[in-house]
């Protein structure tokens, strides 16, 4: 259904001529005005089509006026043969006009009436059933009428002789139901020419009509061959079509030309047509015939066709009004889908043609008598076209505007498109406007692009309309979004709103309020724009886009606040024009909402008083400056037009829509044929093990380990057992696990078909109101709306419970999710290489990772190795069981990634039992000849990013992936290599880092006893915290080996551990691209096993080299020395005991970071002696905080800086919680609590428990919101107390009290390694005596207040017999005692 409107009428009537076939010469004689050119068209006389014109305008006020003529809320039916009853309801809209035609309706009359009937007017009746018309309190119709297309052949399958035209007509006709409301349409004309009635009156058709398939069908012996086989037959409804002239006889046209039509005596004729015509259709119709036959491959449906003739006086006059209200009236072109503009022959997508931008019309190469020099030069010359005259110009005008808008040419030769593209590859050719190219499918699939989306959207809130932006998301596929109003702050992660498939920029304001956001998709090359002349307050974001013809594509996101700040508006308006014109040779797009209702930005005019005028001409005048102008001509917030967009290129934006928004603004959807650099998506293949055979998978792997075994010994190669090995892991598992790639799509699952469905509707409704701004129309629009929003939410929740309560397996899925909403985008979208130039490439990124990775490491060198005095006894032979390496592989976590031989943690450990006799076999050849695989010796690097910018490759730090049954091996040489030293005490007493019963906690807790000891007695102690620079990558191999020597391993572990080190690889991954190999020289791997301990071994001796007594903490490469300064002479000695540190650094081959050493004096004097400490030249900075090891310490050890700062965090975890799971049940709020915050507000809290009651209920009541939240509580007078008993959450100050009470229990029970001087009770056996305290400070510090909780506790508690009993004895007394 179609409502006509005056242009569309006009549109619809010149189409005649271009579907009429008619005869010039009885044309000529009935109407000598008419002129006719060589290719049989008549063109009109230019007055009558004016006339009739202004007659179908006279037609539609007419109908306007009719107060009938309203829309209202209906339904359509199902058909069963009866009347139907539609609930009326009265008109809800203003009159509009009711002519409803279908296009396909108004082809089919032309098409009988020129084409049967050789011209003629005619009346069509459908009959069948009636309807009452919904919306009417008269009766209207549905029909079912039948579009016509129509085309020809060189061998027409149908010919109509009739000897009144004097003419031979091909015709094909093509059927096509569709549904047609409203189909009462009448249309009159009074015109001074001769004119006509044109009256159609159609039935409505019955839906359910019975299917009558006619088999009896006589074919012709003229016109069509025999058939021995009977035709198949296609069930298709019975359709019965009536032409009728009887009320031509008295219209205007026979009384204004006195003509006498005289009706012919005898029977109507009857022309039975098949409706469906798939193969060729032959039929004859003769005037001395009454019924008429046509045939075809196929049976089909008859159409029965009742025609009575009228003169042919008649037929002429009919015709020739036709002509004039049609204007332009050609040759039926039957088939000829693309005719050329000259010689009206098909245009082929093989031969040499082309197409002028203007007038769409293909035109032979040789009809414009253009020789091939010229056609394969027209890239850089102009030519104009035959048809219309106007010049096409050439890309070079153009250059880098790939837009279908621009002048350009597409040449249809496949043997000169690539003559073409070699003239320029980086200036892409381009069809014209509208693509009516006979092109092949190959061809234009190949051409076609996606066009560049972008999504100006206000959100006034984007975190309480997260579900309905991921449903906009999801709907749109936008692949930038410019969103304003944010209301974000920046403790909010943007993984949170936006999905991980963008890279976001943001600006958010202080308040929480106004900010803007610009989110582009992670396969595009972008990269923010930074600016130290922009001022920090103005909420706008830039962003830069590479695009394919090596251009740049500038973003900008900005909101203007509404108010009436002029010096706002000035910087922002400044800033634009400095930008713009920096980037000048940029295609630019700024957007966002302005709030600029009193601007015209067609004339440019100020048109309203809402905001100041120097405002509003602020950015006409920046506009102009730009040289940009405004595309958004529609309102986008009621009839305000507030989101705009701006551009310097106009010409390139295809299309603008504005689509229903998510807040009081609609969006702004633009697309643009602007095509962006893009990186292929990376697919990783997974495998299906829930799907897979693993019985299969078993006996597979068991069968070939009983062949590996007895095939090779500990002497046999290790390369070949290794390959082995490998392949045929690789091989089984292929055959019994299925496997895919992952999609790279971006889809919500919980988006359902009811969502959509809500979706479609709101967008029908929303244009309805748009366009006929009927109230009832915006009412139901906004409920949709708001349905949407609940659907949205509803769905949302209710797919993260599902996955919640059907993870069973440690909350895998619950923590995935959690993890996504608190990281930030991943990838690596541009880097800088050394000389500063944007790269945008993988591969060539990864290359830069890599050499940044490289450029730390040591080389080799043949200086003598430094002297070492001590020699401890050798360490045994390393043993490798098959039960302790099945007990390995049991315990692998199968999430863990796979290394270069892509052997998984799920296969290894689904194999354990088959596994553990070849590997230990494998591992024992290993260990024997002092050799390991290379695979093993090679490692993929992933870049995870640091902080600082991401732009800069520095700011990225290595994590290595190496084989996982290497990993098995280094567990089992580490453990026996901790038992020897640990056996013979070579660790030294200051290193706490990866050994056991010692953590950060016993570090921290003896560096800050004797801070607080020094305290205690007033005095100064000047502490250094050292950083080494790449402590890891530094190691030196042959230092190592000499230093392992001397510490005992024997000579097979050094063999090993040589072959572990030396000739090692590495490749850098980025999205699936791999950098060059490139040596290890040195270094110890990150992210192996035995790394970290070579490490210890490599540092242990460094606190030796210290000679005045100076203490010296470490925790790996961390460490801290210190010392009490009683006068300026100790400050001399603790930097003489740097000193001695320096010269470890240079014996060893270690290198400190002066730039991040720092120095801390911890005093309460205020008068502090004053010593500057230096690290080869350079002064150390002297800070009154620093952070060592997560605890901030402060110079006066007061901890509000440390409470501060862990308040902070967990309150934005627990913001990050109530955003993301709110509607979650309680198991998983009070789980995700007790796991994610409290362990922040607890970590290390037996050093720094506060004693004052402030920093108490600080503490406390970041967990009495937790309370509210888990139970959805925030009723002013409920009582959080009940509430934490209710879900069993204890005081964090009991539990601090708790956990000294248990870090005392490991103490005396040998759990933990520290040597206190404590001296116990001789009146309470199983308690201490009382540390006598000068200073509050030390007195509710650590060791002290542990000891007086701990003599609180019952003897009975304090002698536990296991861990886990004291917990629950003696919390259940702490927590009655606080």
């Amino acid at each position: 259904m179609l409502c006509i409107s005056s242009h569309f009428l006009l549109l619809s009537v010149v189409c005649v001529g271009s579907i009429l076939g008619l005869n010039k010469t009885c044309a000529q004689a009935q109407y000598p005005d008419l002129a006719f050119n060589s290719e049989n068209t008549i063109r009109g006389n230019q007055h009558l089509l004016s006339l009739a014109v202004r007659h179908l305008q006279a037609c539609i006020d007419r109908a306007r006026s009719d107060p009938r003529h309203s829309v209202g809320k209906h339904r359509v039916g199902k058909s069963n043969g009866s009347k139907h009853t539609y609930p009326r309801s009265k008109p809800t809209c203003r009159p509009i006009p009711k002519t409803n035609v279908s296009i396909s309706l108004l082809l089919l009359f032309i098409h009988i009436l020129g084409d049967v009937m050789g011209g003629g007017m005619c009346q069509i009746a459908h009959k069948s059933h009636t309807t009452p018309y919904p919306c009417h309190k008269h009766q209207a119709d549905h029909t079912l009428v039948y579009g016509v297309e129509l085309s020809s052949n060189n061998e027409p399958p149908a010919i109509i002789n009739r000897p009144e035209m004097n003419t031979i007509l091909p015709l094909t006709a093509t059927v096509t139901p569709m549904l047609i409301t409203n189909v009462q349409s009448q249309i009159n004309v009074d015109p001074s020419p001769p004119m006509g009635v044109l009256q159609t009156n159609f039935a409505s058709h019955m839906l359910n009509t019975d299917i009558t398939p006619n088999s009896d069908i006589t074919p012709n012996t003229d016109k069509s061959p025999k058939s021995d086989k009977p035709p198949k037959t296609d069930k298709i409804p019975n359709t019965t079509i009536t032409l009728n002239t009887d009320k031509l006889l008295n219209t205007d046209i026979i009384k204004n030309n006195d003509i006498k039509p005289s009706r012919p005596t005898g029977n109507p004729m009857t022309i039975e047509i098949p409706i469906q015509t798939p193969a060729t259709t032959n039929y004859d119709i003769s005037p001395t015939k009454t019924e008429f036959r046509i045939h075809t491959a196929k049976t089909s449906v008859d159409i029965h066709l009742s025609l009575m003739p009228v003169a042919s006086m008649l037929t002429h006059d009919i015709a020739g009004s036709v002509i004039i209200l049609s204007g332009d009236v050609e040759t039926n072109p039957g088939p000829v889908k693309y005719p050329c503009g000259i010689c009206k022959r098909a245009v082929k997508y093989n031969q040499s043609s082309v197409a002028c931008d203007q007038c769409d019309q293909w035109i032979h190469r040789e009809c414009m008598h253009m020789n091939t020099a010229v056609f394969e030069g027209l890239k850089n010359i102009s030519w104009y076209c035959d048809n219309c005259g106007i010049p096409n110009f050439t890309d070079s005008f153009f250059a880098g505007c790939a837009a279908k808008v621009d002048n350009t040419y597409s040449c249809l030769s496949q043997t000169n498109s690539s003559s073409l593209l070699s003239l320029d590859s980086s200036t892409e050719i381009h069809g014209p406007i509208a693509m009516s190219s006979p092109i092949s499918k190959k061809s234009l699939q190949a051409k076609t692009s996606k066009p560049l989306r972008l999504l100006n959207i206000n959100t006034q809130s984007i975190n309480n309309k997260k579900a309905e932006m991921l449903n906009v998301i999801d709907e749109y596929h936008p692949d930038i979004i410019v969103a304003t109003e944010t209301w974000l702050k920046p403790s909010v992660c943007s993984s949170e709103v936006i999905p991980p498939c963008y890279v976001t920029y943001r600006q958010d304001r202080k308040d929480g309020y106004g900010g803007v956001l610009i989110a582009v998709k992670n396969d595009l090359l972008s990269e923010e724009i930074t600016s130290p002349t922009k001022p920090e307050h103005l909420e706008a974001v830039f962003v830069k886009i590479s695009l394919v013809t090596k251009k740049t594509l500038i973003i900008g996101g900005i909101y203007r606040p509404t108010n009436n700040d002029n010096q706002y508006a000035t910087e922002l308006t400044d800033f634009m024009i400095k930008l713009s014109k920096k980037h000048s040779n940029t295609i630019q797009w700024f957007c966002g909402d302005f709030n600029l209702p009193d601007v015209n930005w067609q004339s440019n005019n100020i048109e309203g008083s809402r905001y100041p005028s120097s405002i509003n001409q602020l950015f006409i005048d920046c506009a102009f400056n730009c040289k940009m102008e405004q595309v958004v001509e529609k309102p986008t917030r009621m009839d305000n037009i507030l989101d705009l967009f701006f551009t310097n290129r106009p010409s390139l934006v295809s299309q603008v829509q504005i689509k229903p928004g998510i807040s009081d603004h609609e969006m702004v959807c633009i697309d643009s044929a602007i095509r962006p650099a893009k990186v292929k998506p990376v697919q990783r293949k997974i495998f299906l093990w829930k799907k897979g055979d693993i019985d299969q998978l078993k006996a597979s792997v068991m069968l070939f380990a009983d062949e590996f075994c007895e095939k090779f010994n500990i002497d046999s190669p290790i390369e070949s057992m290794w390959a082995s090995l490998k392949d045929n892991l690789l091989q089984i598992q292929e055959k019994c696990i299925p496997s895919k790639l992952t999609s790279t799509k971006f889809h919500q699952p919980w988006i359902n078909r009811r969502i959509k469905r809500i979706s479609r509707r709101k967008r029908k409704w929303y244009n309805i109101h748009k366009r006929t701004k009927c109230y009832k129309a915006k009412q139901i629009y906004e409920e949709l709306k708001k349905e949407s929003r609940r659907a949205c939410q509803t769905a949302h929740n209710d797919y993260l419970n599902n996955m919640f309560a059907e993870d069973q397996n440690g909350n895998k899925k619950f923590w995935s999710y959690i993890k996504s909403k608190r990281k930030e985008a991943v990838g690596i979208s541009m880097l800088r290489n050394e000389n500063g130039v944007a790269v945008t490439s993988n591969k060539e990124m990864a290359n830069i990772l890599n050499r940044q990775f490289t450029s730390v490491f040591g080389l080799r060198n043949a200086e003598p190795l430094p002297t070492i005095a001590w020699q401890y006894p050798t360490m045994k032979q390393l043993d490798f069981s098959a039960a302790g390496i099945k007990k390995l592989l049991d315990d692998l976590d199968v999430t863990k990634a796979c290394g270069p031989d892509d052997l998984s943690a799920r296969l290894i450990k689904t194999l354990s039992s088959e596994l553990s006799s070849p590997l230990e076999l494998l591992y024992s050849a290993t260990h024997h000849q002092g050799l390991i695989p290379s695979d093993w010796k090679h490692a993929r690097v992933s870049p995870i990013f640091k902080k600082g910018d991401r732009n800069q490759a520095e700011n990225y730090r290595p994590v290595s992936l190496t084989c996982i049954l290497c990993k098995i091996a280094e567990h089992i040489i580490v453990s026996q290599m901790y038992d020897h030293l640990d056996y013979y005490g070579i660790f030294t007493d200051a290193q706490h880092g990866f050994r056991k019963k010692r953590s950060t906690e016993t570090q921290l807790l003896l560096t800050t006893d004797d801070f607080m000891l020094g305290l205690e007695k007033n005095i100064q102690t000047d502490a250094i915290l050292l950083d080494f620079s790449k402590a890891f990558d530094k190691v030196p191999h042959h230092l190592l080996i000499h230093k392992l020597a001397r510490y005992g391993i024997n000579s097979n572990a050094i063999s090993w551990i040589s072959s572990f080190l030396n000739n090692r690889t590495q490749e850098v991954h980025v999205q699936g691209s791999q950098s060059q190999t490139s040596e290890v020289t040195s270094g110890v791997p990150q992210g192996s096993v035995l790394g970290p301990l070579l490490f210890l071994m490599f540092i242990n001796d460094m606190p030796s080299y210290l000679k005045n007594s100076s203490t010296i903490r470490l925790f790996a490469d961390d460490a801290i020395i210190y010392r009490q300064i009683k006068t300026p002479q100790d400050g001399q000695l603790l930097q003489e005991d740097l000193e001695c540190l320096l010269h470890w650094e240079k014996d060893w081959g270690m290198a400190f970071h002066p730039q991040k050493c720092q120095t801390l004096r911890v005093t309460r004097k205020k008068t502090p002696t004053i010593v500057n400490y230096n690290i080869r030249g350079h002064l150390l900075e002297c800070v009154p905080s620093s952070k060592y090891l997560g605890l901030i310490i402060s110079n006066d050890l007061s901890w509000k800086k440390h409470i501060q700062s862990i308040s902070t965090t967990a309150n934005r975890t627990l913001s990050l919680l109530q955003r993301n799971i709110y509607h979650c049940p309680q198991p998983i709020k009070t789980m995700s609590y007790k796991s994610l915050v409290r362990p922040q507000l607890e970590y290390c809290s037996t050093i720094w428990d506060p004693h004052n009651k402030c920093y108490i209920n600080q503490l406390e009541s970041i967990q009495n919101r937790a309370a509210r939240f888990i139970l959805n509580d925030y009723r002013r007078y409920s009582s959080v107390t009940h509430m934490k008993s209710l879900i069993g959450l204890e005081s964090l100050e009991s539990r601090r009290k708790l956990n000294k009470a248990i870090l005392f229990y490991k103490m005396q029970n040998n759990l933990v390694d520290l040597n206190l001087q404590l001296r116990p009770s001789f009146h309470f056996p199983g308690r201490f005596m009382q540390i006598q305290c000068r200073t509050t400070a030390y007195q509710r510090s650590c060791i002290p207040d542990a000891i007086v909780v701990w003599n609180s506790l019952a003897q009975s508690t304090t002698t536990a017999a296991s861990l886990e009993e004291f917990k629950t004895t003696a919390s259940s007394e702490l927590i009655k005692t606080f």
